[in-house]
């Protein structure tokens, strides 16, 4: 039975420091990184508190303060000697002003080395390879509110200012800022090359203040010495993590190249010193077995992958060389391999169900723990619960789906005892995307995986279907999503849990879904497809938290307009007049039929009421829907809160609400 109440086990996880951005020091011998919240909440002030740690990599439980946590303290990159360390930091003005801040290893007073009460936010920089520069990424605007772009008095004149984000230089020595880069463009990611004498950066089109949608990316050399722009290669969509290493630039970007519903691959492209460019190519990883790369670092003169390989999360370098793998997931790593090293370095961020996420370093097969961030907490005990991975096929047999069965603690000493499992009542936990997926971990981008504790220790077990349109089995998988919606998502979502009632896991008669954004589009969709699937079990609740209920008006109000579009199969001005493709995944289209045959259960509905993702018309329509049916629902709408709640009275009512919700409906 439960220890804690509720409520003290929610404050516990909301306490927990989460570590994240380790980084290793040139040489080795140590690590620094960030500590933050939880869902990167704020914590009672008006701001963010973040903290910036280091640890000798040779000694166990070396981890301490390098900042005193009093600022937003973020980003720690080290000086090419080894001997400090940068960061940005909002000290001037906490919450609004943005600057680079620089801190000997062995000291612990930090000083500004850009202007300390700039309110232009700086988002990203790296060092040169001598030290003597940083260049970084600056927004033309203020720093941006919590929800959206700071406020605009008077007319709104579409087409003029938008935000732009520039690439700047700055002198490290003098401190003097030179800024290039084309006008009208936002920067988006920057690498030096091996010398110091070029910097590549690529750059989308500006968008209006209410949009995200990259228009295409372009990626640029700038010459230190001569000032000079050159344009290099173009994108058709986004691009991310940006490494420039010997002669070759490395990015990720979509398998399919204007698909952004296609996954994400590894490409490189070689760069001379003529005005040719050459050819784009496309790194295959492991590609006996389809997976998918997720970042990519720079270790030495070798490229580190981050790969989501099924339920795996492995490291390893473009030549396959694997160096980590395991069925844990990996919120942070940096590695470092010198030339004349046997092996590489790794660190690494990590927890799993039963110990919260520590930073560690693995050399050589050895692992070796540096920080005890959880110690004296609630989860220091490894008594959580027990992770069994699920495998099974879709409904129409075409595909192979993975997913987690999380049970409690005591249920599995009670399993030793008997036969056969006792059937649970089960909480089944949809996570967002669609290019996403969980596996075992502490730390995931989704609020209801921080209520997996309380409903453990509940009694309740936990199922987490990694449906299709999801990250972890390469370009056919995530292609699902394409068009997809309804067709096959909530199709999976059926398959698992089946699946985990006729292994006697799952107890049929007590079974509700819970989603967060894409989730919670599903559990919208769960709802009124209640049954529908003749197996003889329905939910008997659904939670749905900031989820779609119509991809039309998602296509026309979304700051992401263009990729809900690919979702839904295309944009009604796109579409023709009797084209219905896009209701098929819209629960409120399906509400009329659900309604009349009685197989809507309770629902839970959640929602920030200044959403730019998923705007509060979503599910304000739904309630409508349900308030002239007459049939049972709570709203909760929390006010100053975008598409991910930032204050933690907010996340700690909307957990509080589920756990509670979820008991009722099992206790009914």
């Amino acid at each position: 039975m439960m220890k804690d109440s509720p409520s003290d086990l929610i404050d516990s996880i909301l306490d927990l420091p989460v570590p994240t951005d380790v980084q290793l020091s040139p040489d080795g011998l140590h690590v620094v990184y960030t500590t933050t919240q939880k869902w990167h909440h704020k914590d009672g002030s008006c701001h963010r508190k973040t903290q910036i740690w280091k640890a000798n990599t040779s000694v166990r439980g070396s981890a301490c303060p390098l900042t005193s946590g009093e600022w937003h303290d973020r980003s720690p990159r080290w000086s090419p000697d080894g001997i400090s360390v940068a960061f940005l930091s909002d000290r001037a003005s906490p919450g609004r002003s943005s600057a680079l801040y620089m801190i000997d290893i062995g000291s612990q007073e930090a000083q500004a080395i850009s202007q300390e009460d700039d309110e232009q936010e700086i988002s990203a920089f790296a060092f040169s390879p001598n030290g003597d520069t940083i260049a970084f990424r600056r927004s033309s605007e203020c720093h941006p509110s919590e929800t959206g772009p700071m406020p605009m008095t008077g007319p709104r004149v579409w087409g003029q200012s938008w935000k732009e984000v520039r690439l700047n230089l700055l002198d490290v020595s003098s401190g003097s800022v030179k800024e290039v880069g084309n006008e009208n463009e936002n920067v988006t990611e920057l690498a030096w090359n091996d010398t110091g004498t070029e910097v590549a950066f690529l750059a989308c089109p500006t968008r209006p203040w209410d949009q995200n949608t990259c228009k295409g990316t372009t990626a640029y050399l700038f010459d230190i010495a001569t000032h000079s722009v050159r344009r290099v290669l173009h994108l058709p969509k986004s691009a991310s993590d940006l490494v420039w290493c010997g002669s070759h630039l490395y990015f990720l970007t979509n398998n399919i190249l204007d698909r952004d519903t296609s996954g994400t691959a590894v490409y490189s492209m070689h760069i001379s010193t003529s005005r040719d460019v050459g050819t784009l190519r496309k790194r295959i990883l492991d590609s006996d077995q389809p997976c998918c790369a997720r970042s990519i670092q720079k270790a030495g003169n070798k490229i580190l992958v981050h790969v989501e390989n099924g339920m795996e999360d492995q490291l390893l370098f473009l030549d396959d060389t694997f160096i980590y793998s395991q069925k844990v997931r990996v919120s942070s790593y940096c590695g470092l391999w010198a030339r004349l090293a046997a092996a590489p370095l790794l660190a690494l961020a990590w927890g799993d169900l039963n110990n919260p996420t520590e930073v560690f370093i693995f050399r050589s097969g050895n692992i070796v723990q540096l920080s005890n961030h959880a110690l004296g907490t609630r989860f220091t005990s490894n008594d959580i619960g027990s992770c069994i991975h699920m495998e099974c096929m879709t409904l129409d047999g075409s595909e192979h789906l993975d997913g987690l069965f999380i049970t409690p603690k005591q249920n599995c000493e009670v399993e030793m005892q008997l036969e056969r499992p006792v059937p649970l009542p089960t909480f089944v936990l949809i996570h967002g995307g669609p290019y996403s997926r969980i596996t075992n971990c502490f730390e995931v981008w989704h609020p209801f995986h921080m209520l997996i504790p309380a409903l453990l220790f509940s009694g309740y077990a936990v199922l987490v279907p990694n449906y299709r349109g999801s990250s972890g089995r390469g370009e056919k998988f995530a292609s699902y999503a394409r068009g997809g919606m309804g067709r096959f998502d909530q199709a999976d979502i059926i398959a698992m849990v089946q699946h985990a009632i006729t292994q006697g896991l799952a107890d049929r008669s007590r079974l509700l879904v819970a989603g967060w954004s894409q989730g919670g589009y599903l559990a919208y969709l769960s709802a009124v497809r209640n049954g529908a699937h003749n197996f003889g079990w329905q939910f008997v609740g659904a939670v749905a938290g900031a989820g779609v209920t119509d991809w039309d008006s998602m296509t026309m109000s979304s700051d992401l307009g263009d990729f809900q579009a690919q979702l839904a199969g295309g944009s009604p001005w796109s579409s023709e007049q009797g084209d219905l493709q896009s209701r098929v995944g819209s629960a409120i289209w399906e509400f009329k039929r659900a309604a009349s045959v009685g197989s809507i259960p309770p629902m839970l509905m959640l929602h920030g009421a200044s959403d730019q993702r998923v705007p509060l018309a979503q599910a304000t329509g739904f309630q409508r829907a349900l308030d002239e049916a007459e049939l049972p629902y709570e709203l909760i709408i929390y006010p100053g809160e975008g598409h991910y709640l930032k204050k933690r009275e907010h996340i700690k009512d909307m957990l509080t609400r589920v756990w509670a919700f979820t008991r009722d409906m099992f206790s009914g």
